[in-house]
């Protein structure tokens, strides 16, 4: 029994086979119903139904697709209204957000530029100090240098908002001033103590103020409320220690989320069996992000139907590129086909790749505990919940005083840095 195992066992987890991974939904859209349950949504008929019952100029109807992560067709969505209410700066600010998201950053800043003067709002949460923190965030990406601070806090001014003191935390971050920045950090775990980000920032604040223990505290609560946080997990494994480039690794991550969000909305639409102009709007949009998670999410799908042009789809595209998603989703296929050997070196080709990558790292442990390597699950469990070499020591010593006194002693000395991390790593199998 490996050392992660064994201390799931002491700390009173299930099994000694480390954290608990369902069953992977033979088709994404089977694994993506829960999570409309929400919208009152049960079943792929009333999905459907909800998707296509909109229309353009519909703001109920932008707002699905945004939260579908069809952030293209959203974004067509709230042009048609900003195209009827040219003057609603609620309007403005949701064409220039989806252009965010898209990384369309040149667009989105001549859109927030072009808000009228007189403009008003027809809803209270956004006015124009909302417009000025999405300009600070969208200059931030875009990478040029000398962003007016000035613009930033006056957005704060007007709204003392979440998205307003992240903004500023980031320029400030951005710049060396993680003094500055604490405050700011300090507010945003104070008001959203459930959001990865907000503890995700303060651990970069702290560490900038070379407070490494709070540091690691803070990345230590991102990676419980979002356990594939990899910024948060290279700052806790100390492979980044700067503000400015923990901030820029954090940009790397979201734009992989985009480009995620997208590819799986075109997923969706290929499952539906909708939209199929849609689809392809989705994928390329997600390829300008990134080239990956679209041809990840096609390969998926297609073995939803013919497991062999799904894997022969998969090796041309590799023959190509290398890219992290898609060994994962063949690692995947190749688990599931019972070609475990072959799924191993797929995921750790890719995690050689991309070493912080969540979701390939737990999948690689799936793959060591059938293969029964106990070293392999304990190395792939460290590396996807950060501070491998730290949880090792800990585990050590926590077993060996577990031999020496009761079992409550040992779980108390070995929770603070391990078993919570343990216990959020919960994800699916399928890529």
């Amino acid at each position: 029994m490996g050392l992660l195992a064994a201390a799931v066992l002491l700390a009173g987890g299930a099994c000694s086979s480390g954290p608990d991974v369902p069953p992977p939904a033979d088709t994404l859209l089977e694994s993506k119903l829960p999570d409309y349950e929400s919208w009152g949504i049960h079943s792929a008929d009333e999905l459907r139904a909800r998707l296509q019952e909109g229309a353009p100029g519909n703001e109920d109807w932008a707002r699905t697709l945004d939260d579908l992560g069809d952030h293209a067709s959203a974004l067509l969505g709230w042009r048609t209204v900003l195209a009827a209410r040219p003057h609603d700066l609620h309007a403005v600010w949701h064409v220039a957000d989806q252009l965010y998201a898209l990384g369309e950053y040149t667009e989105a800043l001549a859109v927030l530029s072009s808000a009228p003067e007189n403009g008003t709002s027809s809803h209270a949460h956004v006015n124009r100090a909302d417009l000025d923190t999405l300009e600070c965030l969208v200059l931030q990406r875009y990478g040029r240098s000398g962003v007016d601070r000035a613009l930033c806090e006056a957005g704060l001014a007007g709204a003392q908002t979440h998205r307003a003191h992240s903004a500023v935390a980031r320029l400030l971050l951005r710049t060396g001033d993680a003094e500055g920045a604490r405050p700011h950090t300090s507010w945003l775990v104070d008001h959203a103590a459930e959001d990865a980000t907000a503890w995700f920032l303060h651990g970069v604040a702290e560490i900038g103020l070379g407070r490494v223990d709070e540091a690691h505290e803070a990345w230590d609560t991102a990676l419980r409320l979002e356990a594939s946080h990899t910024p948060a997990a290279r700052g806790l494994a100390a492979e980044l220690t700067v503000p400015a480039d923990l901030i820029a690794a954090e940009d790397d991550y979201w734009r992989a989320h985009a480009s995620l969000d997208l590819a799986v909305a075109g997923h969706l639409y290929l499952d539906l069996g909708i939209f199929p102009e849609r689809v392809e709007t989705c994928f390329a949009a997600a390829d300008r992000l990134e080239v990956g998670p679209a041809e990840s999410q096609q390969i998926w799908h297609l073995s939803e139907t013919d497991r062999d042009a799904a894997v022969t789809r998969g090796r041309a595209f590799l023959q190509r590129t290398r890219q992290t998603d898609v060994l994962l989703t063949m690692g995947w296929l190749a688990r599931t086909s019972g070609d475990t050997a072959g799924a191993r070196a797929l995921l750790e080709e890719g995690i050689a790749l991309d070493p912080r990558d969540y979701q390939a790292n737990i999948n690689l442990a799936k793959v060591c505990e059938d293969l029964g390597d106990t070293a392999c699950v304990d190395a792939a469990y460290a590396r996807a919940l950060g501070d491998p070499e730290t949880d090792d020591v800990l585990l050590a010593i926590g077993l060996f005083v577990a031999l020496l006194v009761p079992l409550a002693v040992a779980y108390w000395f070995v929770r603070k840095r391990l078993v919570r991390k343990i216990a959020v790593a919960r994800a699916r199998e399928a890529p």
